[in-house]
């Protein structure tokens, strides 16, 4: 499990953020309550379960909040609270690269809504949205709805004109986009169950969890079912997500920050402290190495640098090669930039130079690129 004192807890517009202190990161978990819920007590524990895990590694998670009640007169109608989400997303959440959602109830609902708009504004977001886990959604109606009181309720309820509209359309753009969504159903559900056959573009889970309508969002343990089931849905949301894929693995690399790793100067490698399994190995020895000279070079004191060669291993699989400069007579550990007139390296090849920055034998990497004039992509 990785430690939480990792993030830090913000108020982010209407939404409560877990957010990486030391990192930038690419992709976030976004949590919909459901009607009357609450952006902490309707999850329990379930985010600080997710963050104990590799696929929150550098993924802020943010637990949306709306106010609604079944019983109050009055209340927002479900356009509006779509509307709201839309806005959120579209302000809060645009800037990432991969976007997941778990949703409860009336929390799903708003999210199949907000989906196509967030589309039809910018085609972006269906490279953005990964998938979506929806618990207990309450899109074929819920017994609540039958509360005329609140005009939130009372679209919820069976044979609502509204929850019809929304299944339309989710139909209508889930045959051209690609994400994957799950439905999982809790053992005594006060959500009106249809066959998966009504809405093909939902897998719904077969088993149920041992968790009620209002408790199914509520995990306080990584050994419950329902909790389980939402992690193996994660993983299937990305192929780059699986633990064992060479992508899950090189991503893992490529997200890690310096001070994951530990270096050995005796063997030398740089060890993943949160899985041992996965090292980078230098193979070629200090002091050795094939020389090297390019203009990018002229401004440092010592002009010659000197090619070293590394590999990331997982286990004993060599599963990625990469090659350094030393530069200014060692002083300096530079990532090789794309070509003598073009003076980039990728964001990947910046990331593995400061995990190179962890031996403590090298100058700053950021000066190092700054003299070389060489910029990230």
């Amino acid at each position: 499990m990785y430690e939480l004192f990792e993030r830090e807890k913000i108020i982010l517009d209407s939404a409560i953020c877990y957010k990486w202190k030391e990192a930038e990161t690419n992709a976030c978990i976004i949590f919909v309550h459901g009607l009357g819920g609450d952006a902490e007590a309707t999850w329990g524990h379930l985010p600080n379960l997710i963050m104990g895990t590799a696929f929150s590694r550098h993924t802020d998670l943010i637990a949306y909040s709306y106010n609604s009640s079944a019983f109050k007169p009055g209340g927002p109608k479900v356009s509006a609270l779509t509307d709201n989400l839309v806005t959120f997303c579209e302000t809060l959440i645009e800037r990432y690269e991969r976007v997941y959602f778990i949703s409860h109830s009336l929390g799903s609902v708003l999210i199949i809504n907000s989906i196509p708009e967030l589309y039809n504004r910018n085609k972006r977001w269906q490279q953005k949205i990964r998938g979506h886990i929806l618990l207990a959604p309450a899109l074929w109606g819920s017994l609540l709805g039958w509360f005329p009181l609140s005009k939130t309720s009372w679209q919820l309820r069976f044979g609502s004109k509204v929850l019809e509209d929304v299944r339309t359309k989710w139909i209508e753009y889930s045959k051209e986009s690609k994400i994957k969504s799950y439905v999982i159903f809790g053992t005594e559900d006060k959500v009106i169950k249809k066959k998966s056959s009504e809405l093909q573009s939902l897998n719904i889970i077969p088993k149920s969890t041992e968790r009620d309508h209002v408790s199914i969002s509520k995990m306080s343990s990584i050994n419950e079912v329902s909790y389980r089931t939402i992690m193996n849905c994660l993983y299937t949301f990305d192929d780059s997500n699986h633990y064992d894929s060479r992508k899950y693995i090189l991503r893992t690399v490529f997200d890690s920050i310096k001070s994951d790793w530990e270096y050995d100067d005796h063997l030398s490698e740089f060890i993943y402290v949160p899985n041992f399994k996965l090292r980078i190995v230098e193979f070629t020895e200090r002091g050795t190495g094939r020389d090297f000279t390019e203009g990018w070079m002229k401004d440092f004191p010592n002009k010659k640098g000197m090619m070293h060669n590394y590999a990331i291993y997982y286990l004993n699989l060599r599963i990625y090669d990469f090659t350094m400069i030393f530069c200014d007579g060692y002083r300096y550990l530079i990532p090789m930039p794309k070509s003598v007139k073009n003076l980039v390296i990728t964001k990947e090849q910046y990331s593995l130079g400061k995990i190179m920055e962890k031996s403590g034998m090298y100058e700053n990497l950021d000066r190092g690129l700054k003299i070389a004039g060489i910029t990230v992509q």
